[in-house]
């Protein structure tokens, strides 16, 4: 991407990988970050931590169903 300025200045940035593309994935704490951002969004009132603590225990889970609730707008 280059970005040129009115007096003539000009900026390049090359990006090999986009965030959160299979060659540069999100880290655990920026999916986090993300699901409490989205869940705050529009009032929603999911409860985030909630969430989280079902999404990282799913593979142990014998009730997706009960994490699904979770997802669920008050």
């Amino acid at each position: 991407m280059s970005i040129i300025f009115a007096d003539g200045q000009a900026l390049t940035k090359d990006v090999a990988a986009a965030r959160s593309s299979l060659a540069n994935p999100l880290t655990d704490a920026d999916l986090e970050d993300k699901l409490c951002t989205l869940c705050a969004y529009g009032g929603s009132q999911v409860n985030a931590a909630a969430l989280l603590t079902a999404l990282w225990g799913l593979e142990n889970s014998a009730d997706v169903g009960s994490m699904l609730a979770l997802a669920r707008p008050a």
